[in-house]
């Protein structure tokens, strides 16, 4: 239980931005598991449109400091570098 107003207010926000950020983070791991099934399958056209779509929501993450600007590089590099081995 809060001791005032102000820290009852910042319960909330900090409610609805856990929230935010973990629809976020999901939504990317699910781009991320569909570029990874269709690195899999062999497909090189849909492993490159799910790769363009998977860095943009990283770039934005990490625009909006959802994850560090160092990790979010990292896997990106580990991506395009799946992508690169396919052919």
């Amino acid at each position: 239980m809060t001791h005032s107003k102000q820290a009852a207010k910042r319960v909330r926000q900090n409610m609805k931005a856990r929230m935010l950020n973990r629809g976020q983070k999901s939504k990317i791991k699910t781009f991320r598991k569909r570029f990874l099934t269709s690195v899999e399958e062999g497909n090189k056209e849909e492993a490159a449109a799910n790769f363009t779509a998977v860095q943009a929501l990283l770039d934005k993450a990490a625009k909006k400091n959802l994850f560090h600007p160092n990790k979010v590089n990292r896997d990106k590099a580990r991506l395009a570098k799946k992508l690169n081995e396919l052919g």
